[in-house]
């Protein structure tokens, strides 16, 4: 064979190569994906708050128009058939970016306190709220008052059933 002949000659990639590219690839893979969990934990919790605000400003203007609040929900997940016209049912039904799904609840009692409008994020039987209680509590630091204890946005038990304060 001539020299000119090895020089056309197509070469391949070695296995040691190929090797070392999906391993550089795996590696930079691997440090940015904390960084996009993070980013969607952040959008999540930007969504969340977002939909308990537009809910929130909703029910008030139910309540401002008619007088009351509509009567406690049925059940999470289930719209209120009084707020038709004030917010799309679509908005209520989804599940919450967090996980679970939104609950109205009127004239109700928590650890003693007692609050004319809530919003409850339950739970679907057999399932957790998808944030942990750090993520939560960072949540409730950017947007209330870094305490999930207390203040607008609050947990309940070990199950994390997270409210959020229309009206105390």
């Amino acid at each position: 064979m001539t020299a000119l002949a090895r020089w056309r000659r197509p070469r391949a990639f070695t296995i040691v190569a190929l090797m070392i590219v999906v391993t550089i690839i795996a590696l930079l893979v691997a440090m940015v994906m904390p960084a996009v969990q993070r980013v969607l934990q952040r959008v999540r919790g930007n969504t969340l708050i977002s939909d308990l605000r537009v809910f929130s400003s909703s029910l008030l203007q139910y309540a401002h128009g008619n007088g009351d609040y509509p009567p406690t929900s049925s059940a999470a997940g289930v719209f209120p058939p009084e707020m038709a016209g004030i917010l799309a049912p679509d908005q209520w039904t989804r599940s919450a970016p967090i996980g679970g799904n939104y609950e109205f609840l009127r004239d109700t009692t928590i650890g003693g306190v007692s609050y004319r409008a809530l919003i409850r994020i339950s739970a679907a039987a057999g399932t957790a709220i998808a944030f942990t209680s750090p993520q939560l509590l960072s949540l409730d630091a950017r947007f209330d008052d870094g305490s999930l204890t207390a203040g607008q946005l609050f947990t309940n038990g070990a199950a994390l059933t997270t409210y959020y304060v229309v009206e105390k």
